[in-house]
């Protein structure tokens, strides 16, 4: 049987902060990196996807000018308007795994903050632990989705 208190506010909050010093270093560039990935990754695919046909469309059209609706309509096609949802659904999905990967990299490098892990080392452990973090996520949902029809709904009734 374990007797071990609960740490006091203020044993909390100096425990943190002193993680946070010492490993602010990573947490700022773990960041920062992650962000410009981010964006990068994202800018890519927009130019890449949407600028093959969209753009060009546009400057077609743009040069008769948008005087009628007609011309609008040609430049919406269902399929430039399904690129623009291919681009929308991989912005949507590369950002979500990128910003999954740089969180746990923050989580490695608050949590090894004594042993003072290099960034690279920190991305490692984030990318490894993805696929692990993101099956549970799946199973969260889908318990805590599946509570709502098996307990919410029937208890409404």
């Amino acid at each position: 049987m374990n007797n071990r208190q609960m740490p006091t506010f203020k044993e909390l909050f100096v425990e943190s902060w002193e993680v946070f010093k010492s490993s602010f270093g990573n947490l700022f560039v773990l960041s920062l990196v992650g962000s410009i990935i981010g964006i990068g990754a994202m800018v890519a695919i927009f130019l890449g996807v949407a600028g093959m046909g969209f753009m060009s469309a546009y400057k077609d059209l743009s040069s008769e000018g948008f005087s009628n609706v007609q011309n609008f309509q040609e430049l919406l096609t269902p399929e430039r308007l399904g690129v623009i949802g291919i681009v929308v659904f991989l912005t949507f999905l590369i950002s979500v795994v990128i910003s999954s990967i740089v969180k746990l990299a923050v989580i490695y490098a608050a949590g090894k903050s004594k042993d003072k892990p290099s960034v690279g080392e920190c991305f490692r452990a984030g990318f490894v632990n993805l696929v692990p973090v993101a099956v549970i996520g799946v199973v969260v949902f889908f318990l805590t989705f599946g509570s709502w029809f098996l307990l919410i709904v029937p208890g409404v009734f």
